[in-house]
């Protein structure tokens, strides 16, 4: 299963098109097993544990970025809407 990743590059105005293979396609909880199998590499469990714990921090890090710089920019226009009227 792939999806599509489009891309607007802003100077030239083109959109790039990216054919990117869905690694998980039922959203199941990352594991250590899946990620050996993803990986195809032996380790232990022990590091792979920590590989897991590793990204879901990550994640965790990412998502809560980006839900402050929508609330950031969501009141940036809220702002701006009550300075024009």
């Amino acid at each position: 299963m792939y999806i599509y990743n489009r891309v607007m590059e802003e100077n030239l105005g083109k959109v790039q098109e990216t054919r990117i293979k869905v690694l998980n396609p039922n959203k199941q909880p990352l594991t250590v097993e899946i990620l050996k199998s993803l990986l195809r590499k032996e380790m232990s469990d022990e590091e792979g544990q920590e590989i897991v714990l590793a990204i879901k921090k990550l994640v965790s890090i990412i998502v809560d970025y980006q839900y402050e710089q929508e609330l950031k920019e969501k009141n940036e226009t809220d702002y701006d809407l009550k300075q024009a009227a």
